[in-house]
Parts: C-alpha cells; structure tokens; sequence
C-alpha cells in the first residue's frame, strides 16, 4: 500500500472513531497515533475478509469510557462485566462498520465476522506479523479508546479516491429485507 492509500485508511480509522463515539454521545478531547494497546481494561477484536484484503481490528476501552458510551436503558440494571464485554463487541461491529464503508468508497470490498471480547488487566495480543499495523487512540474525558488495525493484502492494493456518494447506510442504521 503506498503511502496515499496508508493516509486514507488513517484517515478512514480517525474518523470512523470520532463518529462511533459521538454517535454514543461522547465527545473526544484529541485523536493521535497510539503506539501501545494496551492500556484498557476490555477488548474486543472481529475479523474481515476481502477479495484481496484480510485481517483484524481489535478495540480496547477503560470500564469508565464503556459505562458511559453504555445504552442508557441498560445502564440503570448496572453494568457486569460480561453485559461491559458484549458492548465493548457491539461497538467493535460498529466501527469497523464505519471502517468497511470508508474502504468501499474507496473500491475496497470487505466482509466482517463476528466480535469476540475480553476482560482483564493489561491486556495484550500478539499477531502473525501482519503487513500493516495502524493504531488510533481517541482520547476522552473518561479515558481513551485505542484501535487497531492488522491488515494483510496484495502488495499492489491500493485505496482509490473516495467515491462522492455513498449509496449504502449510515452507521448504525439497519435494513430488513
């Protein structure tokens, strides 16, 4: 991937954060580069897979950023850490939902599978070497949410400029069909 296509998938992962937590009504305080994940205490990773793309994103969050991005009608039942997990899940499905759409309109096709989430301590993950490795941490007031993502692709994939429409739905909408 060159270098346009490295600040495209940056740029798609900054913003696809910023508007997964705004849409939960968190505002960030910054957006930088993140050289650790390891600093949250619930993980959550889901896989994709494309035609000539595949890999991982792994999200990880502090108990205080997921209780406050928590549905309010569930956050009134309190908080396990098992119903804490499944939304740290939940949100991991949601940005790279974003993410997914990001690289459509850039002629990128991928398809997600299902989230899996962790508790612990200093949680940490070791991957196969992966040919990419982009890190975002989105600070806010209760803390900051980093995300990763591990990408192995053709050598020769490219993003292309983004498409001016976007024809498929917004995050976190549904279709039934």
């Amino acid at each position: 991937m060159n270098a346009t296509s490295l600040a495209r998938l940056d740029s798609y992962l900054t913003e696809s954060l910023a508007e997964l937590f705004a849409a939960h009504g968190m505002t960030g305080v910054s957006h930088r580069d993140e050289i650790s994940a390891r600093d949250g205490d619930f993980a959550a990773a889901i896989g994709f897979v494309g035609e000539r793309i595949k890999g991982a994103l792994i999200l990880s969050l502090g108990r205080a950023s997921l209780v406050a991005s928590f549905p309010e009608n569930l956050r009134r039942k309190g908080a396990s850490d098992e119903m804490l997990a499944d939304w740290g899940g939940e949100l991991a499905n949601q940005l790279l939902g974003r993410l997914k759409n990001g690289l459509w309109s850039s002629g990128v096709e991928i398809a997600l599978g299902t989230p899996v989430a962790f508790v612990g301590e200093e949680l940490e993950h070791f991957s196969p070497d992966p040919m990419i490795i982009r890190r975002k941490a989105f600070v806010m007031e209760t803390g900051k949410a980093v995300a990763e993502l591990e990408i192995d692709c053709a050598a020769d994939l490219e993003l292309g400029e983004p498409k001016e429409s976007f024809e498929g739905l917004a995050g976190g909408e549904f279709s039934l069909f």
